[in-house]
């Protein structure tokens, strides 16, 4: 697991001030951003990261962390595991969903894969958060070919 740093502006939209960061654990940057996307969609644009600038670690150690020396995190999201600083309750939930959308929908068909997403009541963003969407599009478009 890679840790991938997200900072902030001025900007209103962003969910933490420019003093804040936000660290997220995962396997690769592509991953990071889409899980960040969930837990912070953008109001304006969902195709686009609701942050100032994001870091991997190494960039982060050789030059960005110097401006928060001795802060921590407003939160850490793990692909698992997430907390933040005051409450989350939906982690829980959102990890749940993730192990068991894995189980659900790698051997199944995108209507089945839809019904369960729908029996579980999940949000857009839980959708995106678990990968759910974007493996129902993939069994549509395997369908289809």
């Amino acid at each position: 697991m890679e840790r991938f740093y997200f900072t902030f502006g001025s900007s209103e939209d962003y969910p933490y001030d420019r003093e804040s960061y936000v660290v997220v654990e995962a396997e690769n940057y592509l991953s990071a951003q889409r899980i960040f996307q969930a837990v912070h969609p953008n109001p304006k644009d969902k195709d686009t990261v609701n942050c100032a600038d994001t870091y991997t670690e190494k960039a982060w150690k050789e030059y960005a962390s110097k401006n928060y020396k001795g802060q921590e995190p407003a939160e850490v999201i793990s692909v698992f595991v997430g907390y933040k600083h005051s409450d989350r309750p939906n982690y829980d939930r959102c990890s749940e969903l993730m192990t068991n959308a894995i189980h659900a929908m790698f051997d199944t068909d995108a209507e089945s894969a839809k019904e369960w997403c729908e029996e579980q009541d999940m949000t857009e963003s839980e959708l995106r958060y678990t990968g759910a969407d974007a493996r129902i599009d993939e069994l549509e478009s395997e369908a289809s070919a």
